[in-house]
């Protein structure tokens, strides 16, 4: 299995690295913004879960297509951890929540 792994993690991923976050000025109001995108309802923590989801109940028969989800989630954590480092940068640490009605809730 492990070739097939090899071979489904080069169908979802470019070897190509990904920019440094950067940011010029802490700002709380961006970092705000970029939470919703890093722990919201539709966002890299619920992409992480959907994928790993399904990698986890997908029939033993489709090897491949697990492989491929499973591998999706690991591209999806990068692009979570991308946006905690950012979150940092710009001055609020990367909270498990979402904004309902401007009131933080947890997840």
């Amino acid at each position: 299995m492990g070739d097939r792994s090899q071979q489904g993690r080069r169908r979802c991923t470019l070897p190509v690295p990904y920019p440094e976050p950067q940011v010029v000025a802490p700002n709380a109001y961006y970092a705000n913004l970029l939470l919703e995108d890093y722990a919201g309802v539709t966002s890299e923590l619920t992409a992480i879960n959907q994928y790993l989801y399904h990698h986890f109940t997908v029939n033993e028969e489709y090897e491949d297509l697990n492989e491929l989800w499973k591998c999706i989630s690991i591209v999806e954590m990068k692009h979570e951890a991308m946006l905690a480092e950012t979150i940092l940068l710009l001055g609020v640490a990367p909270e498990y929540r979402t904004l309902t009605n401007n009131f933080p809730v947890y997840w």
